[in-house]
C-alpha cells in the first residue's frame, strides 16, 4: 500500500485529514487530483467531515474505489465504487458518499429542531409549526369562530 498523507484546508477552519493510496495499482498524479477535488467537495458540503482515505484498486479488468470517511459523532462512513474506469469509479463512489452525507446532515437537522421544539413547549413558548388550537401555558384558550363556546 502507497498512500500518502495530505493536509487540505477545509471550510470552518478545520482542515481536513486526506490519505489517498492505491492497491496494485501505481496513483497517478491525475488520479490523486481528480480525488483530491471530490473529496475537497465532500468536505465543503459536510462540516463534520475529518478524515478522508480513498482507497484505489485494480482486480482484473475491475477498477474499483473506496471512500472512508471518519464523521463528528457518527463514526465511519463508507462508500465503495466500481467500473472499467477509474476516474468513473471515484466519481460513483464520491456520489454514494454525499449521499451519506446528507442523510446524516438531514437527521442532525431533524434531532435539532426536535430538541428546539421541545425546549419551547417547556418554556411556554410557541413553537413556529405549532397548531393555533393549541393554547400556550398562562395564556387563556382561543374561542372557535362563530361565537359558540365548546363544552
Amino acid at each position: 500500500m502507497c498512500g500518502f498523507p495530505e493536509r487540505d484546508s477545509g471550510t470552518g477552519g478545520m482542515e481536513l485529514d486526506l490519505s489517498i493510496s492505491g492497491r496494485h495499482v501505481a496513483v497517478t498524479d491525475a488520479m490523486r487530483e481528480h480525488a483530491r477535488q471530490r473529496a475537497e467537495k465532500l468536505d465543503y458540503l459536510s462540516p463534520p467531515l475529518m478524515r478522508v482515505r480513498v482507497t484505489l484498486s485494480i482486480e482484473g479488468d475491475r477498477q474499483r474505489a473506496e471512500i472512508v470517511g471518519s464523521v463528528r459523532r457518527k463514526g465511519e462512513v463508507v462508500a465503495k465504487a466500481e467500473s472499467h474506469d477509474m476516474y468513473l469509479s471515484i466519481d460513483r463512489a464520491a456520489a454514494k458518499f454525499e449521499k451519506q452525507l446528507g442523510k446524516i446532515e438531514e437527521r442532525f437537522k431533524r434531532r435539532r429542531e426536535s430538541a428546539r421544539t421541545k425546549r419551547s413547549i417547556e418554556r411556554g413558548t410557541r413553537p413556529l409549526s405549532a397548531s393555533l388550537d393549541r393554547p400556550v401555558q398562562g395564556q387563556p384558550a382561543r374561542r372557535p369562530a362563530g361565537g359558540e363556546e365548546r363544552t
